[in-house]
């Protein structure tokens, strides 16, 4: 069924070529795939970004590469970004060598500002981003905040109680892919403690 070790399969990633592990993953992704065709997005929100990629046969960027398919095909385009969540940068005290435990306010600005003006010059039609927290389209911590706010509709899964930094998808407005609620009023599965 369904409830194969998604996590697992994604983690694996490439490294899935034989055995009854990948074969479990690739009847899950064929499962979710079926699904995907009256709710994609559910579907990509259920089974994660790497398998959800494949699954739909979707054209991915990666940051050494900014080639685009040479046919004319609509394709899905999408992105993933670990953000780096301010609050997680007191693990690298030694590389940011702030004087607290996490970076400086004008690194997190740098950086935050940064990946939204790659992910706008980007345009894909979906961005999955891990460690998100709010501030992330918040103009005090990120000028392309704006920017990002106009071209894309902002879905955030925060972790769970305290709200903290989770999971966000950003859908572009003009894009490929629709979604079917506002956000606001979109279900987050998992960042709890039993997930």
């Amino acid at each position: 069924g369904l409830k194969v070790s998604n996590t697992l399969c994604i983690t694996l990633g490439r490294a899935l070529t034989t055995g009854a592990m990948a074969q479990s993953c690739i009847e899950a992704g064929k499962q979710i795939a079926a699904l995907g065709r009256q709710q994609p997005l559910i579907a990509l929100g259920s089974l994660g970004v790497g398998l959800g990629a494949v699954a739909f046969g979707a054209q991915t960027y990666s940051r050494r590469s900014s080639a685009r398919p040479t046919d004319a095909r609509p394709r899905l385009m999408l992105m993933t970004w670990n953000l780096l969540a301010r609050p997680y940068t007191k693990y690298l005290r030694q590389h940011h060598r702030a004087n607290e435990k996490v970076e400086d306010p004008t690194q997190t600005m740098s950086r935050y500002t940064m990946a939204g003006e790659e992910i706008l010059n980007r345009g894909c039609d979906l961005v999955f981003l891990q460690e998100c927290e709010a501030e992330f389209v918040d103009p005090a911590w990120n000028i392309a905040a704006g920017r990002l706010l106009q071209e894309y509709d902002f879905f955030r899964c925060p972790q769970e109680p305290h709200g903290g930094p989770g999971t966000a998808l950003l859908v572009r407005r003009v894009g490929r892919a629709a979604p079917e609620v506002e956000p606001g009023r979109h279900m987050c599965v998992g960042g709890s403690a039993e997930t």
